[in-house]
């Protein structure tokens, strides 16, 4: 059956556009999907953009450039976990997460033994000033 033999080509042009225009509105019916079809639609863009401005250097320069705004980063942009604007976590973030659960043992015996000096250290200076306000008081009362 040859479709062409009942319709012309005019009608079949106005279903395929009724067709395609049904089509996006039943798969563009959220917010989400559109920033999406848009959001894919622009990295095209600046794609197309950045190699027809840079050329076949465009790479070489974006890795420069990646390289010196990583050394310039402090430890909040590295190690900074996911926030309301970010889904997912970063490498360095990561990494920072694994190392600290893998050397667990080391950071609390190094926690224990800091407070402990501390604790000495606050607990000496206490006993000390007991002593000379006890020094103090026995001498104003001669």
């Amino acid at each position: 059956m040859n479709i062409e033999h009942y319709l012309s080509n005019d009608e079949l042009k106005e279903i395929a556009r009724t067709e395609f225009a049904d089509m996006v509105r039943k798969h563009l019916s959220d917010e989400d999907s559109i920033r999406r079809v848009l959001s894919n639609a622009a990295y095209g863009t600046v794609y197309k953009v950045v190699d027809d401005h840079f050329g076949d250097d465009a790479k070489a320069i974006l890795e420069d450039k990646v390289i010196t705004l990583i050394s310039k980063l402090g430890i909040f942009e590295l190690f900074r976990k996911p926030d309301a604007w970010s889904r997912e976590t970063n490498s360095a973030y990561d990494f920072l997460q694994k190392t600290i659960a893998s050397n667990r043992p080391l950071i609390e015996d190094k926690v224990i033994d800091i407070l402990n000096n501390e604790i000495a250290s606050v607990a000496k200076d206490d006993i000390k000033e007991v002593i000379l306000d006890s020094i103090a008081r026995s001498v104003s009362a001669l």
